[in-house]
């Protein structure tokens, strides 16, 4: 009698299926490279000839590069449809795995032989790597940065294999090339191949934030409102500039002092140089800036900057690069400028990526002296309407892991934590690594 839940049953058991038939066929594969591995250690002692023992040395980081591939594609890929061309592809690799594993041999190892089957390999692999970056979509990822970080990999995917390829076809077609250039060729290429696999393993993994506990305590955020009922918020306009410059320079200065490299006091004089510029009408000028203040728009209570992908123009981005350049110029002269360039340069590395469908608050700050009012409720709630109104699907931010509070404030609002950044700027700054915090709408 047929089962009828046999279709349920394999797809739940699928990824368990094809990780079992790689691990027999990678197993088989590298059992034939240890029996030969003897083999080959006597015959380059006795004959002192290393080119057989790096041919070896690069079938094993074949053999690994295979086995890193599948084994991180079924854990990070989470619709894994099921299909016989999967299994039959497996089969496929193992066979042309041994097929040049097979030349190996100390008697009648031949490197054209050797070489003209790895290119072989190289140039499927590559026919794949090509297929899978013009098959990644964005509209396939909740979170862009992961969309990013998969074209990312890919490209290095791609360069990689196409170095193996170009190093064989060297071997292949050239003439009398040396015993020391061949050598030479094919370090390159294992060395190729394992910087593909700390990179990819590197990329998979990225690691994720410490999860905080969760809660829905509504009560919390609704008294909090009702201690500042009248708050008020727009855009800041130049008459409100000083006291949006004190407050995002109390905040954020820890960011900007290392990127300009001055004291407190210049940095604070050259920002707001910048904050003026055109008027405030660019993405760092002080029109950007949503503020809460009283009704009487007298005093101001907190501030909060949205990015908007799509409202950051090339036009626009040039115009003020140039502006701000000259700006900064003017203040720390030419070394001075290329030192900030050089600076941002190591924050815009790794920053995180926003999604044609997200919208990010890039700035939420409170006056320290009234925070736990409601204030920053007011502004987190003021963000989920705009980016509504603008069909964004994702809201986002990042806080520091160090700052527990923060944490636990935006998860209460309905933030997940997703993921953990960590760069160079990151630890010049000496203030740990930063979480990143997503709301779907």
């Amino acid at each position: 009698m047929q089962n009828p839940n046999i279709k349920e049953k394999l797809l739940a058991n699928w990824v368990a299926i094809v990780l079992a038939t790689i691990s027999i066929i990678q197993g088989l594969a590298f059992n034939f490279l240890v029996i030969n591995l003897p083999n080959i250690i006597d015959h380059t002692y006795n004959t002192k000839n290393y080119l057989l023992l790096t041919h070896f040395l690069l079938s094993f980081a074949l053999l690994l590069r295979v086995f890193q591939t599948y084994i991180t594609a079924a854990l990070d890929y989470d619709d894994w449809k099921v299909g016989l061309f999967d299994i039959l592809t497996i089969f496929i690799v193992g066979t042309l795995e041994y097929y040049l594993f097979s030349t190996l041999l100390t008697n009648t190892f031949d490197i054209k032989a050797y070489h003209l089957r790895l290119s072989l390999i190289s140039l499927s692999a590559l026919l794949g790597y090509i297929n899978a970056f013009f098959s990644i979509q964005p509209n396939t990822y909740v979170v862009f940065h992961d969309y990013a970080r998969e074209r990312k990999l890919q490209l290095v995917n791609i360069l990689g294999i196409s170095l193996v390829q170009i190093n064989s076809l060297i071997i292949l077609i050239a003439n009398n090339i040396t015993y020391y250039q061949v050598l030479s060729i094919v370090s390159f290429s294992a060395l190729a191949i394992f910087f593909n696999i700390y990179y990819s393993v590197k990329i998979t993994f990225l690691p994720r934030a410490r999860r905080l506990e969760e809660t829905n305590d509504k009560t919390v955020i609704k008294n909090r409102l009702e201690n500042y009922p009248q708050i008020k918020i727009f855009k800041c306009t130049e008459k409100h500039l000083d006291d949006l410059l004190n407050l995002f320079f109390n905040n954020f200065s820890y960011v900007y002092i290392p990127i300009f490299d001055t004291s407190p006091r210049l940095t604070k004089k050259i920002l707001r140089r910048i904050f003026k510029i055109r008027d405030g009408k660019h993405i760092l000028g002080y029109s950007s800036f949503f503020i809460a203040s009283d009704p009487e728009m007298k005093n101001l209570y907190g501030l909060m900057y949205l990015n908007k992908k799509e409202q950051n123009n090339l036009y626009s981005l040039i115009i003020v690069f140039i502006l701000a350049s000259v700006k900064v110029l003017f203040t720390l002269g030419l070394i001075g400028l290329f030192r900030v360039i050089f600076n941002s340069r190591m924050i815009t590395n790794e920053i995180w990526k926003c999604s044609p469908n997200e919208m990010q608050i890039t700035y939420i700050a409170i006056q320290k002296d009234i925070q736990s009012k409601g204030i920053g409720s007011a502004l987190i709630n003021n963000a989920k309407e705009i980016a509504t109104k603008n069909n964004k699907k994702i809201l986002s931010l990042e806080v520091r892991e160090s700052n527990i509070i923060a944490r636990k404030f935006f998860i209460q609002h309905g933030f997940k934590e997703i993921a953990i950044m960590n760069n160079e700027f990151d630890e010049l700054l000496n203030l740990g690594p930063r979480i990143i915090m997503h709301m779907n709408l």
